[in-house]
């Protein structure tokens, strides 16, 4: 007797309120944050500068990055980790680690102007690490020159005693050291930094070999992690780590032990020895630049990219510059180029930028049913040492299809699935393999 269909495959917007319905709760605490914001806010601000103000908060703001920085930062220190990065979640973050912790590490996220100010109130912080300034706020930041002046509000709140850690590579975050008196310390691959990364190199299965130079002496690490997008979080971890006390190699040996977050250039094992990246939560140009260039350095057999909507403004707007960087990005990159985005025309301008690049149109498969279809086409066309990566925005969850390779029995493949507190790995609509 054949499988049963799943409510999932029948009724497709039943999968879509079924997601909704699972991030229920999670909806219900974080409308119970933003309710109590103001109070919370109050009494965060308090609490810091009272019983929490032995504490060492380390803070950590930018573009993109904050959240494998603030990651690995707190590795290297084994101390706690924020749980959020808007206003009711860091002020709970303070109100419950203040008192039991010497430091804690906090990411501070913002999502229009005049709110980082508020938030640098109430975090006083020790310790500022600055990732980058890009583009990911356009719709609402509207230029690079107003995110970062956002952005610096959080260096501007560092006492002279307290210190920047920069990225030295992003001219608008270097912009940044002239606004503290704080000490401040660049990381980067340029030769004067102060920890810079002397090589990297990638290997596989997917992962990296880092040499960083601080301090006259030379580290190495050998990371889980994988992406030039993950070589200022090392960077910035070691020059936090040095600075409150912990010694390098210690601090080498912790972050060798951290592996990469959900879908951020995350390396996932595929059956006949092949390899997935997952790097399906932001599509803005910076993100599909550093993962192309990333891509086009990695060893591997053959390599595939499979591209959903990226590269646009959340108005659907695109660039002529932003087409000609991913045309060039993936004829570097890639030997097949599959595209899966929903909109047959955002299928059709990114081909033809390919195409306009150079890129081998037989080799491009521009696929009309989308996600469902990729599974088909990869099952039949991966082979032994080839690898995939997967590049597109949150909502299109492109992670199914590496799960459906990997055997798992995936039924939902609605084309949107918008709630960041849903991971597909634990949704009961992917029920596991052999289920009926």
């Amino acid at each position: 007797m054949g499988r049963r269909a799943s409510l999932c495959e029948v009724f497709p917007r039943w999968a879509s309120r079924r997601a909704g319905f699972l991030t229920l709760g999670a909806r219900l605490r974080s409308a119970v944050r933003w309710a109590a914001g103001p109070l919370l806010f109050v009494a965060a601000s308090i609490y810091r500068r009272t019983w929490a103000r032995n504490c060492r908060i380390i803070t950590v703001v930018g573009s993109f990055g904050k959240s494998t920085t603030a990651h690995l930062i707190a590795a290297a220190l084994d101390c706690p980790l924020g749980s959020g990065n808007m206003q009711a979640a860091l002020a709970a973050d303070i109100l419950r680690f203040g008192h039991r912790s010497r430091r804690i590490v906090l990411e501070a996220g913002i999502s229009r102007r005049r709110q980082m100010r508020p938030l640098a109130f109430m975090i006083r912080p020790d310790v500022v690490v600055v990732t980058s300034i890009g583009s990911e706020h356009q719709d609402s930041l509207r230029t690079l020159e107003i995110t970062r002046a956002e952005k610096s509000r959080m260096v501007e709140a560092l006492a002279p005693r307290g210190l920047a850690v920069l990225n030295g590579d992003d001219p608008n975050v270097a912009w940044m050291a002239g606004r503290t008196r704080a000490r401040i310390l660049r990381c980067g691959f340029h030769a004067g930094s102060d920890v810079c990364a002397a090589e990297v190199r990638f290997r596989h299965p997917p992962g990296m070999e880092l040499r960083i130079a601080r301090s006259g002496s030379t580290l190495r690490i050998r990371s889980r992690l994988v992406g030039y997008s993950a070589v200022f979080p090392h960077l910035a971890a070691l020059a936090v780590a040095q600075e409150e006390g912990v010694a390098l190699p210690e601090a080498c040996r912790r972050l060798e032990r951290v592996s990469a977050l959900d879908r951020r250039m995350e390396p996932f094992p595929l059956p006949n020895a092949v390899w997935a990246i997952l790097d399906d939560r932001k599509a803005v140009p910076e993100t599909i630049a550093s993962a192309l260039r990333t891509l086009a350095d990695l060893p591997a057999r053959r390599k595939w990219l499979g591209s959903g909507a990226v590269g646009g403004s959340r108005r659907g707007v695109y660039h002529e510059a932003v087409l000609r960087s991913f045309g060039a990005g993936v004829v570097r990159a890639c030997d097949r180029l599959v595209l899966v985005a929903r909109d047959g025309n955002v299928r059709s301008v990114l081909a033809a930028a390919a195409r306009e690049a150079g890129f081998p149109a037989g080799a491009i498969f521009s696929l009309e049913n989308g996600l469902p279809a990729a599974v088909e086409l990869l099952r039949r066309e991966l082979q032994p040492g080839d690898l995939v990566m997967f590049k597109g925005r949150f909502p299109e969850r492109l992670v199914r299809v590496a799960l459906a390779l990997a055997g798992i029995d995936v039924r939902c493949w609605i084309p949107r699935c918008a709630p960041r507190s849903l991971n597909c790995r634990r949704c009961p609509a992917l029920p596991a393999p052999g289920s009926t």
